[in-house]
């Protein structure tokens, strides 16, 4: 009896090993799928009843209002995806730069909507996943080709989608100012005799940092001698225009230029309180929406530089460690679909303008966007197009920024 207890106690004891054994081993790893080989079809099946994390560059109400009321439930009823909006900004360029630095993975970004400084710097850094662009039916059917190849000077070979149109105009109260500059030596003199009353937001704002690249343009003659590849005696010979011009405008800015608002949203207030008069913005349709919203009064109108004004795509980009690659691209190809395309374009609900060739679209979205009344404070398509010109090559950009920081201090 004692022995039979014996050799059931040792089978017991084996069993119970073999058990703990088999709970230790790691549980083996899928390999991951290799989006990059398969069929935009098979994206489309493995994206349904799963969630997309979107960080959004753009902090406004109106981009954020979009995405909830009408990009997030059409999504979900169309391709069977919970749309979840994360934050976003520069944080999150900052974030992914260090994962990919860590090697992290999974992220926790799948899709990161954001203007051409945040595409250069995550392609630099090798942090994007791609090229998976024009896989895309809707890049395919609907993209100008030669305007999407590059951003801010820099190739996109198929890492962005574009998603948006920005364009560099001043906003102004046409009930107080009657002869509103349109250069920048005349804003220099406009800001002489009213003080106090224009404002631009503090680099590395993309609304700061495009109006310090728009004045090197409009100071230096012009901004095709920044296409090329980085130029540092160029640079510093033309910089030295800017910053003096920087010098001599910043105390007769809002505040006396030391606390500059820290974003275009914060910008956006100073002008719906009455306290500038005057104020820049990357969306043409900006003001009207403000107006419609009833923040900005009715007399607020919009206006484009004479020397012409920076324009470049918002794109959607997937980080390289995105744990939802599939459901990026679908929702990625969505957002440049005619009716995403048309839905943000009307100035009640976002203002943005397409990132789409309109003459590829159907006739009757065409027509729908060439119908939407962009109201009064919009300056026409014509004018917006003469007005155009390529933003500089993106490390330009960032020397300003550098060298902004270095002067004034970041933010401040």
């Amino acid at each position: 009896m004692k022995r039979l207890s014996s050799v059931l106690i040792r089978v017991c004891a084996l069993a119970l090993i073999c058990v703990l054994a088999a709970c230790s081993k790691e549980p083996e790893k899928k390999p991951e799928v290799d989006w990059l080989q398969r069929d935009f079809t098979a994206a489309v099946e493995a994206a349904r009843e799963t969630t997309v994390r979107l960080a959004m560059e753009d902090g406004s109400e109106a981009a954020a209002r979009w995405v909830d009321t009408w990009l997030a439930p059409e999504l979900k009823r169309r391709c069977g995806i919970t749309l979840e909006r994360v934050k976003g900004g520069a944080s999150t360029v900052q974030t992914l730069t260090a994962e990919k630095a860590a090697g992290t993975s999974p992220g926790g970004v799948d899709l990161f909507w954001t203007g051409g400084a945040g595409f250069r710097d995550l392609k630099r850094t090798g942090a994007l996943f791609g090229p998976f662009a024009d896989k895309l039916p809707n890049v395919q059917a609907y993209v100008n080709r030669e305007v999407a190849a590059s951003d801010m000077g820099l190739p996109t070979e198929g890492f962005e989608v574009p998603a948006g149109w920005n364009q560099f105009v001043f906003e102004y109260d046409s009930a107080k100012i009657k002869n509103p500059p349109d250069t920048f030596a005349g804003l220099l003199d406009w800001c002489r005799e009213h003080p106090g009353r224009f404002a631009f937001p503090a680099p590395p704002d993309p609304t700061g940092s495009a109006f310090l690249r728009q004045a090197l343009c409009a100071l230096s003659g012009g901004g095709e001698q920044y296409a090329g590849p980085f130029n540092e005696g160029l640079y510093r010979d033309r910089a030295a225009l800017l910053w003096a011009y920087v010098e001599e405008l910043r105390p007769l800015l809002w505040g006396g230029g030391k606390t500059p608002p820290r974003d275009a949203e914060t910008l956006a207030g100073l002008m719906a309180k009455g306290e500038v008069d005057l104020a820049v913005s990357l969306k043409p349709l900006h003001a009207q929406h403000e107006i419609l919203a009833g923040r900005y009064r009715d007399t607020v109108r919009t206006l484009a530089p004479r020397e012409g004004s920076v324009f470049g795509l918002s794109s959607t980009l997937i980080p390289f460690n995105a744990p939802n690659k599939p459901g990026a691209m679908v929702a990625a190809d969505f957002i440049l679909s005619p009716e995403a395309q048309l839905s943000k374009f009307d100035p009640r609900v976002w203002g943005d303008f397409p990132a789409v060739d309109v003459t590829l679209l159907p006739q009757e979205v065409q027509s729908r966007i060439v119908g939407t009344k962009l109201g009064k404070a919009t300056l026409p398509f014509g004018a917006l197009g003469v007005s155009a010109v390529p933003d500089m090559s993106g490390e330009y950009g960032r020397a300003l920024d550098r060298e902004w920081a270095e002067k004034f201090g970041s933010g401040s």
